[in-house]
């Protein structure tokens, strides 16, 4: 009999009984000996494996000959003991569709089974009692499956019938590729299909990370109401092509109500593909170019701002340029030289109440530090305090020249997007060095009159809500 017959294998459980097993594991029938993709079904509505299914499933596995299988599919729910007996045995495995019942826990040592997986599908499940079905068991798999370059996210397929218009939705929280034994890792994707989910109005975040410049196919339907997606481009890559990727895919897509472009290392995006979003908009965040202080010409950034109205959080690099040495820059900063233009252009803003500032901190601690270069080592204990007096002075000069026009600034702070330091020495306001938060405040000095002042915030996530930008502070 031709080995073509048996190439693709379809085996619903349900409908096996011991006598079945015998015939289809026997040595004569050919049947296991050459398939290069096995399908296993579970009874309709169930998805759980009983035990005799469970034995059923390993028995049939034990009887593949190994390394055969290229694609494994199952909408079953699968246990930790029943997926390593996949991988284990079937190590050429590229397509992985399956759902998971637990939590598989730490599947780094598993890596290396998982080496020829280029494809998967994740399947989710509505099981008619619960109102919430995640997808957080699937981490692992994601985080560890080193080739993967399609995912496709899913209710699994007898799903959709029965409950087309109940408000029942998979509670798809995070997408993530980080673990908690490592750092996250980039994903080179190819492909990413986030569609025929039932959804509702759920918050959708697809994180950590996906690289834009080998994405070639993102699907993704109404059912996702609300989602986030990071993409991350690669470092250095300054080509044209990739910016103009980039501004595309802005352009394709419609409502964006947040917008972070954190593309030092590239260059940016044209104001059309952020002005495209300027009825939804409201956070926007571009970092600094470094080497290229002024990222946006005045117009553009006119026009940018001019069109996006219902703007709440605005995160851009004000233009200050190197500051002073500190003892005078804590003294006697003139904002009106070194924050012309772009301050003025802020402050006419008719709802902006959370303005953070991105620009690079070349502060000259002494005689000796060339503001030419920044430093991304931490503070020498002896100039924390002095580093807080300085962006004290900076949050208070801000505001208080905010505070002249109409512009409702409440938060004022001072970030970096693509900072990372290994150690923080915290000062006595509880900030870290670069990352400084401010509450717009006023005092009375001793003759009566009132001053703006910014008052230092020191856990963010309690002390201020909505504040997205800082959330990571």
């Amino acid at each position: 009999m031709s080995s073509d017959l048996w190439h693709e294998v379809e085996l619903p459980l349900q409908a096996f009984d011991t006598a079945t097993l015998n015939a289809l594991i026997n040595p004569r029938s050919s049947i296991l000996a050459h398939p290069r993709y096995l399908t296993v079904l579970p009874a309709e509505k169930t998805y759980e494996l009983d035990d005799f299914q469970r034995r059923l499933l390993l028995t049939i596995l034990t009887a593949l000959p190994r390394d055969t299988l290229r694609g494994f599919t199952t909408n079953f729910l699968i246990d930790r003991m029943t997926f390593q007996s996949v991988i284990q045995t079937q190590r050429q495995l590229e397509s992985f569709y399956v759902g998971l019942s637990k939590d598989l826990g730490d599947l780094t040592p598993m890596a290396p089974y998982l080496a020829a997986i280029t494809e998967t599908v994740v399947f989710v499940h509505w099981n008619g009692e619960e109102s919430l079905v995640s997808c957080k068991n699937h981490h692992p798999l994601l985080a560890n499956t080193l080739q993967l370059s399609s995912v496709k996210i899913c209710l699994a397929p007898a799903d959709h019938e029965p409950h087309q218009n109940i408000q029942y939705f998979a509670d798809i929280h995070e997408i993530s590729l980080g673990s908690v034994h490592g750092p996250p890792r980039q994903m080179d994707l190819e492909v990413l299909n986030l569609t025929e989910l039932l959804l509702g109005s759920s918050y959708v975040r697809v994180t950590d990370h996906i690289n834009i410049s080998n994405l070639v196919n993102l699907e993704i339907d109404s059912s996702l109401k609300t989602f986030e997606l990071h993409l991350t481009v690669g470092r250095n890559d300054q080509s044209s092509g990739t910016v103009h990727t980039v501004e595309k895919f802005l352009l394709f897509l419609s409502g964006l109500e947040t917008l972070i472009l954190a593309m030092s290392d590239v260059g940016i995006v044209s104001k059309d593909s952020i002005i495209k979003h300027a009825a939804t908009l409201t956070c926007l965040e571009f970092d600094t170019v470094h080497g290229r202080p002024d990222i946006y010409e005045l117009s553009d950034l006119t026009a940018i701002l001019d069109s996006c109205k219902k703007l709440v959080e605005l995160a851009v690099d004000l233009g200050i340029g190197p500051m002073t040495p500190w003892p005078g820059l804590w003294r006697d900063l003139l904002l009106d030289a070194k924050f012309e233009p772009t301050l003025p252009l802020i402050e006419s803003h008719p709802s902006l109440q959370t303005l953070c500032m991105l620009d690079e901190p070349f502060i000259k601690w002494d005689a000796n530090h060339d503001i030419s270069h920044w430093n991304r080592s931490p503070l020498p204990d002896d100039l924390e305090e002095v580093a807080a007096m300085v962006m004290q002075n900076v949050a208070n000069r801000v505001l208080e020249f905010l505070a002249q026009g109409r512009l409702k600034i409440r938060v004022f702070g001072y970030s970096l997007t693509h900072w990372i330091l290994s150690e923080c020495n915290r000062d006595s306001n509880g900030h870290c060095w670069p990352e400084y938060v401010y509450l717009k405040g006023k005092i009375i000095d001793g003759i009566g009159v009132e001053h703006v002042v910014g008052t230092p915030v020191v856990n963010v996530s309690q002390e201020i809500s909505g504040a997205s930008i800082f959330s990571g502070i």
